[in-house]
């Protein structure tokens, strides 16, 4: 009996029943084929958007999955195309070439009644569905923004949660007051309309004496040092961050204006980019569209204070110079470290600082600088004595030895020339039937006997496809080890003269993070390092294929990863 999985999907929370309804159908699918449902996924939520479903965690899960190889499962059972997304054609036939290529996974749409066989109405038929649920969501996107727009223009709410302070009010559609809104209820007319109205009045104070504390002067690390000290709760709750401040001293709702279209999910270019800004002739503004929370004029003295001290800028570019930017983690708190530079007095001096305590201040960490030479150079030392070191060399050309073997070698019952055996007698059957067609002798019973030796030879087609992808990446351990040597040998000179993303990506090779522990006012790090290192791509790309090969392989990858690793500790 075939083992198969299920995806189910709804676009929106407000579909109560559309999972229990797909799951149904698919269930009754699986059932009157005889085959046992293994594994059903669900978005996180329960609803994803159609048009990004392929950044969807469960999605990325299932795909993950597939590829490992070893699920059992033959069949991948949706109950329509919409609900695997509504992805434009070319890119949805990708994702189901994708899972039947690297996955094994047919997928098997319930209410799309296709043949599966490949036939050239099949595919036109699937890529017609395809583009129809695609030009759909397009349409009803539209449709949606511009409704948005009208009700942002008129100063009601186009969904989402109120700003810090404020809550949702329902209004009927002559304006009067409805109910205000808990977290999670919605209006259940479409007639009436949401506006923010001023909230919580201890919110309320708590928002006004942010702002009189930045226009006083204040800092953002003082700001939040001073509300996390006296346990107020963040928008999100627990501590608040600079971030956060930040974002609430820039958002102009609270003088009663509404900004809407403002973002985008993609940049001019039409690629993927959160976070990008449109231009100002799209946005929405809509002013005292609600109640203003704080005065215009203590809003505009704000942001002047805030154009003087610009937040943020220039951070990425300072982190990329960093060796261990990323890997460093407070074992106390959990946040990472962040680059600091310290000026005074003529010099200038560096250190990793726990980011606890430079986002949320001292209530959720202490101030710790670790100085960045002494750690980066213990980790460069640590990787330069284990590369010169006879004893772990031999020991890793062990490990990676069973490492490649057990992933790259041939799997049991994906012999090539067997392969290619069978594919000659399937080829001679088919030609014998088309010979007797030829010949006149053209029956329904040979017709379904060709379309079976024609979906085998398809079969055995794809199986003889992974079988020589697997082989091309097989090349001799021996020769996988030599690269891995070589990479090992120019360990000095990226370390003295690459750039820094090579630099970087070096260091990643082997080591995997380093935890902070400083509870007792003595700093200490340790280092966990790859017991079999993970070239990347930056150090391996044109110069060592075969390596670059082997550990582009995913499935590799996580088996190096879990060969374990080997700590080492330093004081600071």
């Amino acid at each position: 009996m075939k083992k198969v999985w299920t995806f189910y999907r709804r676009s929106t929370n407000m579909q109560e029943v559309s999972i229990d309804d797909q799951r149904a159908a698919c269930r009754a699918k699986a059932a009157e084929m005889g085959w046992i449902i293994a594994r059903e996924f669900v978005p996180p939520k329960g609803y994803a958007s159609g048009l990004t479903i392929d950044r969807d965690p469960a999605f990325k899960e299932m795909l993950s999955l597939a590829e490992k190889g070893d699920h059992g499962a033959s069949y991948l059972i949706i109950y329509s195309v919409s609900r695997f997304g509504r992805l434009d054609p070319e890119t949805k036939i990708y994702w189901e070439q994708r899972f039947k290529k690297q996955g094994g996974l047919q997928i098997i749409y319930v209410k799309d009644e296709f043949k599966n066989d490949g036939s050239i109405g099949d595919v036109i038929m699937r890529a017609v569905k395809h583009s129809e649920a695609h030009q759909y969501s397009v349409k009803l996107s539209e449709d949606t923004l511009r409704g948005c727009k009208t009700h942002a223009s008129r100063g009601t709410s186009c969904g989402g949660r109120a700003p810090y302070g404020y809550d949702r009010m329902i209004v009927d559609a002559a304006g009067a007051e409805v109910k205000r809104l808990k977290a999670g209820e919605h209006k259940a007319d479409k007639l009436q309309r949401i506006v923010w109205v001023s909230g919580d009045p201890q919110k309320v104070q708590v928002l006004l004496s942010i702002f009189e504390m930045a226009d006083r002067g204040k800092g953002l690390f003082s700001i939040v040092d001073e509300l996390n000290k006296k346990n107020i709760p963040s928008p999100m709750g627990g501590a608040w961050s600079k971030n956060q401040i930040h974002y609430v001293l820039r958002n102009v709702a609270y003088t009663g204006t509404r900004l809407y279209n403002k973002h985008s999910f993609h940049d001019r270019s039409g690629a993927f980019r959160r976070g990008a800004i449109k231009p100002k002739d799209e946005w929405i503004v809509s002013a005292e569209a609600h109640e203003a929370i704080v005065p215009k004029e203590l809003f505009l003295s704000v942001q002047a204070k805030l154009k003087s001290r610009p937040f943020g800028h220039g951070a990425a570019n300072r982190r990329k110079n960093w060796l261990l930017s990323g890997l460093v983690v407070c074992a106390e708190c959990g946040h990472r470290f962040q680059g600091l530079t310290k000026k005074g007095k003529g010099r200038t001096a560096e250190y990793y600082t726990c980011g606890g305590y430079v986002t949320k201040g001292s209530q959720v960490c202490r101030s710790i600088h670790v100085p960045r030479e002494a750690l980066e150079l213990f980790v460069v030392e640590t990787i330069r004595k284990r590369i010169t070191d006879p004893g772990w060399m031999k020991d890793l050309q062990e490990r990676i030895g069973q490492v490649v073997e057990a992933e790259l070698r041939d799997k049991p019952g994906l012999s090539l020339e067997a392969m290619k055996e069978s594919l000659v007698r399937n080829q001679k059957h088919i030609d014998n039937l088309l010979d007797a067609i030829k010949s006149g002798l053209l029956s329904a019973s040979l017709r379904q006997e060709l379309d079976r030796l024609e979906a085998v030879r398809r079969q055995l087609m794809e199986e003889k496809e992974t079988v020589q992808k697997r082989r091309s990446v097989n090349v001799a351990v021996d020769v996988i080890l030599r690269e891995m040597k070589q990479l090992l040998g120019e360990f000095e000179a990226v370390i003295l003269n690459g750039t820094n993303d090579q630099r970087k990506a070096f260091l990643r090779a082997f080591l995997c993070e380093t935890r902070i522990t400083h509870a007792n006012g003595q700093p200490q790090a340790t280092h966990y390092f790859f017991k079999v290192p993970r070239p990347q791509k930056e150090v391996t790309e044109g110069k060592h294929p075969n390596l670059a090969l082997a550990f582009g392989n995913t499935h590799l990858t996580k088996m190096v990863a879990g060969a374990g690793f080997e700590p080492a500790t330093s004081r600071l």
